[in-house]
């Protein structure tokens, strides 16, 4: 059952997070206005920690409902050892960009803890979990192709503005 929850909170996010992450800087511009533009990448390397933390979360959920909420703890503190020592690092060498990549590298460990202590409380094997991932990295990968394919052709097309980026979005919602 678990495995079935994860794969629908996963199939569910990822669109939105391959969206967001081929959008990158778009999405501040059209919500907030230009003077919101981050740099290259930030927006997208914190809609792939997103989506690291919807595969935690999921297993946090398991732990606490299970009586182990020690190892949803003990994955925090990983992010968290994770984060200082990337982050520190890669902030100050590459600022706000170095942080989000360090933001996502956390997240990412975070989630692979997660799904270690996982395994091992509903007798999983890392191929269960891999079955369970492929169909949301497949629909975000396919979401991917399109909102790229879309932005060029409204580029193309002289589409400026906020239309591509809510076509872009509406189409995530959609899938």
């Amino acid at each position: 059952v678990w495995l079935l929850a994860v794969s629908g909170v996963a199939l569910l996010v990822m669109p939105a997070v391959a969206a967001v992450a081929v959008l990158d800087g778009r999405v501040p511009t059209v919500v907030y206005g230009a003077e919101y533009a981050g740099p290259t990448g930030l927006v997208a390397l914190l809609a792939i920690a997103s989506w690291f933390s919807v595969i935690a979360s999921s297993c946090g959920a398991l732990f606490w409902g299970v009586g182990r909420p020690d190892l949803d703890r003990i994955a925090m503190l990983i992010r968290l050892a994770a984060m200082i020592a990337v982050g520190v690092p890669a902030t100050a060498r590459w600022g706000a960009v170095g942080f989000s990549a360090a933001f996502a590298i956390a997240h990412g460990v975070c989630a692979v803890a997660s799904l270690l202590f996982a395994l091992r409380v509903v007798g999983a094997t890392a191929g269960d979990v891999i079955r369970t991932l492929l169909p949301s990295i497949g629909c975000g990968a396919l979401v991917a192709m399109v909102s790229l394919l879309a932005l060029r052709i409204a580029e193309g097309r002289g589409w400026t503005g906020p239309t591509p980026v809510v076509i872009v979005l509406a189409f995530a919602a959609w899938t």
